[in-house]
C-alpha cells in the first residue's frame, strides 16, 4: 500500500494538498482521479511512499485516509509545466494547486482531454534566453515572425505562437501558414472535432511545427518547442480574470526561463514596463527599437464647437460629418469608436441627483434599448454583474419623472449616425451584438461586403478588424479618457495607434480641448519620447515597473467591511497599505479595496507573501491590475 499526496484540480478546495491510500505508486506528475467530497475531481499526484513508512504519521491522525479508485492508464503532466508552476508560486501568493489549475486547458481538468503524452527531451537551447520585445506595425512583425519561424524550423525546433483571445487565432493561421500550411495549425478548445484534431497534431512531432493557441493552451510544453511569440502583448485579456489572476505574460516569461526557451514578447505598442527593461537592458529589441512608427493613416483633431444655449448637443460635429459623408460618397467605409457600450453609462434624477445603481454591486447601472417584435424596450444593466432589468421610469426617491442620461453610449452614437446618414446601413459591433465568434464574423462580413457602410463598435472589435477601413474616427476624447486606470496615458496612446494602423487615410478625434500631448505625440508616431514622458511621471508617482501594487478587494455591510479595514491595517503595518471603499458602490452591501505598494526590487518579499497567503478565501488578490478603483 503507498500513501498519495494529490494537488486536487478544483474550484473551492481551499487545502493545497489531499492525501489517498493507494494499493498502486503512481509516479511525480500523474494526473488521476481522486474523490473530493462527495464527487470526483481531476489531481496530480506530487508525492508517493509507503504506507509502512509512514506509520507513525498515520497513527497520529485524527481522520482516517480515504481510498483511491482504480485508475486505467493516467497521464503524466509535463516536467516543464511543474517548475513553471513552483517558479509562479514565487510571484504569486496562491498555492501550487490553484497555479496550476489556471495553467491547464479546462477539458484537461475536466477529464475530457489526455495531457499530452510526449517523450521528454533537453530543449535544443542550452543556455538561458534574455526575453526579447518587438515593436513594430503589423506587416514588419510579420516578415520578422516569418524569418523567426524558418530559423526555429532550421533547428529542428518548433514555435509557440500566442495570441491573447480566440477572436485572434484564425487570423494568425491565415497570416503564418503562407507556404508553410501543413506546419502550421490552431490549438484550441471549440468543438469536440476542432479540440481532437489540435491535440493529434500537437502530439505529433514528426515535423516541427507552429502552434497558434491563447494562454489556456499555451503550458503543454511540447518537448520540440523552443521559440515562444507572444503577439499583442500589451492586450489587457492577458490578465486572468478568475482566482489567481495570473498575467499571462509573466507566466509565459516565467515558463520560458523554467523550460530555456527563446520568448519574444511582440506589439505595434508594447507596455511601458517592457520599454524599462529594454532600456535597463533585461530585456533584448529583437530588431531595431524604433523611435517613432510610420502608420498609413494621418490623425487629426477635431474640437467641438461650445454648447450654446437653447441648442442641441453636437454629438457629432459638423467637419466630422462632412469627412464622414465625403467617405461614403466614395462608396468607402467608416469605422467610428465608442468606449461605452449601451445608450448612456449612468442615469440620474434631475431633481434630486439620484442615481440608479445594481443592488448587488453598487454600480451604476447603464442604460439599454432593445427592440423585440418591433417595440422598442430600455434596460438597466450592471457593468460588473451582468444583471439586466426593466429601465425605471420614475425616481424612486423622489417619484420626479426628470430623469437624464448621463454620458454617450454606443447606441446613441449608432442612433445618431443612422439619423444623419439614413441611406447608408450603421452596424453596431459590442458584447450585445457580437454574443458569439460567429456572430461576430457575420458582422464583419456584411460590414466588409457592403460599400458605403458606418461599423460602430467597442474595443472587441479590434481583433475582427482584418482589413482596414478608410477612415476611423473616435466619438468622444473625454470619454475615453474617463476610464479609471492608472495605465490611462499608455492606453489612449495605443489607442490612437491602433486606430492609425487600421485606417488607411484618417483619423478623426472629437473633443472639447485641443491641447493634448499625447495625441500630438501620436500624430508623429513619437514612440521613443511617450515613453520616456510616461517613464518618468510612472517613477514620480511610485507606479509600475517602479513599484509593484498588491490589491486587496473584500466586500462586506459597511460597519463590518471597515472594522475588516483595521485589523487588515494591523496585519500589515510594516508595508503602508492603504484602505478605503469603493465610491462607486452604495447600500447596505460595499466593496473596499487594500492597496499596498512595494519596490519591484524588493518583490517576491518573504514576509508580505506569507501574510498574502494567510488571507481568507474572500479577500481577492491581485497583482499590478489596471484599475486600482
Amino acid at each position: 500500500m503507498y500513501v498519495i499526496e494529490v494537488i486536487p484540480l478544483k474550484k473551492g478546495v481551499q487545502l493545497e494538498t489531499l492525501t489517498y491510500f493507494s494499493a498502486e505508486e503512481y509516479p511525480f506528475g500523474t494526473i488521476i482521479t481522486v474523490p473530493v467530497r462527495n464527487s470526483l475531481a481531476q489531481g496530480v499526484v506530487i508525492n508517493a511512499v509507503e504506507a509502512s513508512s509512514a506509520k507513525t504519521a498515520l497513527r497520529a491522525a485524527t481522520f482516517s485516509l480515504r481510498k483511491l479508485p482504480p485508475q486505467e492508464n493516467p497521464p503524466r503532466i509535463a516536467p516543464g509545466l511543474i517548475k513553471t508552476a513552483r517558479a509562479l508560486q514565487q510571484e504569486f501568493p496562491y498555492s501550487l494547486g490553484t497555479i496550476l489549475m489556471a495553467l491547464l486547458p479546462a477539458e484537461i481538468k475536466n477529464g475530457q482531454q489526455r495531457f499530452p503524452q510526449l517523450a521528454s527531451a533537453e530543449p535544443s537551447l542550452p543556455d538561458p534566453q534574455q526575453p526579447e520585445v518587438l515593436m513594430a506595425t503589423r506587416p514588419d512583425r510579420l516578415l520578422a515572425y516569418k524569418t523567426l519561424i524558418r530559423n526555429t524550423f532550421a533547428h529542428r525546433g518548433s514555435v509557440l505562437f500566442v495570441v491573447p483571445t480566440t477572436a485572434y487565432i484564425e487570423q494568425a493561421v491565415h497570416e503564418l501558414e503562407q507556404g508553410i500550411k501543413d506546419r502550421v495549425f490552431a490549438l484550441k478548445s471549440g468543438t469536440v472535432k476542432q479540440r481532437v484534431a489540435g491535440y493529434e497534431q500537437y502530439e505529433d512531432c514528426s515535423k516541427a511545427k507552429v502552434i497558434v493557441c491563447t494562454p489556456q493552451h499555451a503550458f503543454l510544453d511540447r518537448h520540440d518547442i523552443t521559440t515562444i511569440v507572444v503577439e499583442h502583448a500589451r492586450s489587457q485579456h492577458y490578465n486572468a480574470r478568475t482566482r489567481p489572476y495570473l498575467d499571462y505574460r509573466t507566466a509565459l516569461l516565467v515558463h520560458a526561463k523554467a523550460t530555456q526557451k527563446r520568448i519574444v514578447l511582440a506589439d505595434t505598442v508594447i507596455r511601458s514596463e517592457e520599454e524599462a527593461r529594454v532600456r535597463d537592458g533585461v530585456f533584448a529589441p529583437h530588431d531595431e527599437h524604433p523611435k517613432r512608427l510610420a502608420l498609413p493613416a494621418k490623425l487629426t483633431y477635431v474640437e467641438r464647437p461650445k454648447r450654446e444655449d437653447g441648442k442641441d448637443y453636437q454629438l457629432i460635429t459638423p467637419k466630422v460629418i462632412e469627412a464622414i459623408d465625403d467617405v461614403l460618397s466614395s462608396r468607402r467605409n467608416v469605422f467610428v469608436y465608442a468606449p461605452r457600450r449601451g445608450l448612456a453609462p449612468i442615469v440620474l434624477c434631475n431633481d434630486c441627483g439620484h442615481i440608479f445603481r445594481c443592488p448587488d454591486s453598487g454600480a451604476p447601472y447603464s442604460l439599454m434599448k432593445t427592440t423585440e417584435q418591433g417595440e422598442e424596450k430600455r434596460w438597466f444593466v450592471a457593468k460588473t454583474t451582468g444583471a439586466k432589468v426593466p429601465a425605471a421610469d420614475v425616481c424612486p426617491v423622489c417619484n420626479s419623472w426628470k430623469l437624464r442620461e448621463q454620458g454617450i453610449g454606443i447606441q446613441k452614437v449608432a442612433d445618431t449616425l443612422r439619423d444623419l446618414f439614413p441611406d447608408n446601413r450603421t452596424t453596431i459591433f459590442d458584447s450585445e451584438t457580437a454574443t458569439t465568434p460567429k456572430r461576430a464574423e457575420l458582422i464583419m462580413k456584411n460590414f466588409y461586403k457592403e460599400k458605403g457602410a458606418v461599423l460602430v463598435g467597442t474595443s472587441m472589435v479590434f481583433p475582427y478588424l482584418t482589413t482596414p477601413v478608410h477612415t476611423s474616427v473616435i466619438s468622444s476624447l473625454e470619454a475615453v479618457r474617463a476610464t479609471p486606470t492608472w495605465r490611462s496615458q499608455e492606453e489612449f496612446f495605443a489607442l490612437l495607434m491602433t486606430l492609425r494602423e487600421l485606417s488607411t487615410e484618417q483619423v478623426l478625434i472629437q473633443g472639447k480641448n485641443s491641447s493634448d500631448e499625447t495625441v500630438t505625440l501620436a500624430k508623429k508616431g513619437m514612440v521613443e519620447q511617450f515613453y520616456s514622458e510616461e517613464l518618468e511621471l510612472r517613477k514620480i508617482l511610485n507606479y509600475p515597473p517602479y513599484a509593484r501594487f498588491v490589491h486587496l478587494t473584500w466586500r462586506a455591510k459597511e460597519a463590518a467591511g471597515k472594522s475588516f479595514g483595521d485589523r487588515m491595517k494591523q496585519t500589515f503595518s510594516d508595508f503602508q497599505i492603504n484602505c478605503y471603499a469603493d465610491p462607486n458602490t452604495t447600500g447596505a452591501m460595499r466593496t473596499f479595496f487594500g492597496l499596498i505598494r512595494i519596490a519591484e526590487s524588493d518583490w517576491p518579499h518573504p514576509k508580505l507573501m506569507k501574510l498574502l497567503r494567510s488571507l481568507p478565501p474572500s479577500v481577492r488578490i491581485m497583482m499590478n491590475p489596471d484599475r486600482i478603483i
